[in-house]
């Protein structure tokens, strides 16, 4: 289903209330739902995690669409691109020195390196932002047929408390849809190597 069929029909049930409103409450139910790290919004470049480069003197950086190809929500390893395999064919790299924060209102993740990078280039394994709802032209995070019902207990929820200050409705959606969405989006069984690197959240 797409946005534009998806909010037709929340406005069927919901007539009072605007289209425009309906794909404001809509963005707020998907970007709950990935508000954490999941599967499906993990950003690769053709199968591996993208690179940053980085430049001497500076430590900090944003990784957004500008100069990182998408806005970051989250950022879970950052290591070096001359990685190797040890003795038992595991993935080892020489652990990097940098804090991270997730993203929060407009602005995106951040990786700052506690000694000066210089001119080099590591992977970075992180996680994109939904994308922003613009207009019902832009396209739904979660469109499966399977799971559209469970955003639409989250925006009929979000409706409600709007009307009422409340919602069993969207207490069932945090509880019980939620999770649920989460678990589908979040692909089980990936080989993902985590190296150690700080955190600053």
């Amino acid at each position: 289903m797409d946005t534009r069929e998806f909010v037709t029909y929340v406005k069927r049930i919901a007539p009072a209330w605007s289209r425009l409103d309906i794909l404001e409450f809509t963005r707020i139910a998907q970007d709950t739902v990935f508000s954490v790290p999941l599967e499906q919004m993990r950003y690769r470049v053709e199968g591996k995690d993208p690179i940053l480069s980085t430049q001497a003197g500076q430590h900090r950086y944003e990784l957004s669409q500008t100069n990182f190809g998408q806005d970051i929500a989250f950022i879970s390893n950052v290591y070096p691109t001359d990685y190797y395999s040890d003795s038992y064919g595991r993935t080892m790299a020489d652990k990097v020195q940098a804090t991270t924060l997730k993203a929060s209102g407009k602005r995106n993740a951040i990786v700052t390196f506690t000694n000066d990078p210089g001119d080099s280039k590591f992977f970075v394994s992180c996680y994109r932002r939904p994308k922003n709802l613009l207009s019902e032209l832009s396209e739904l995070e979660i469109n499966s047929d399977l799971l559209i019902p469970n955003l639409l207990k989250g925006v009929v929820g979000l409706i409600e408390t709007a009307e009422h200050g409340n919602s069993n409705a969207y207490a069932e959606f945090l509880k019980e849809y939620m999770p649920e969405l989460r678990y589908h989006t979040n692909e089980e069984g990936h080989n993902t190597v985590y190296l150690p690197v700080g955190r600053g959240y």
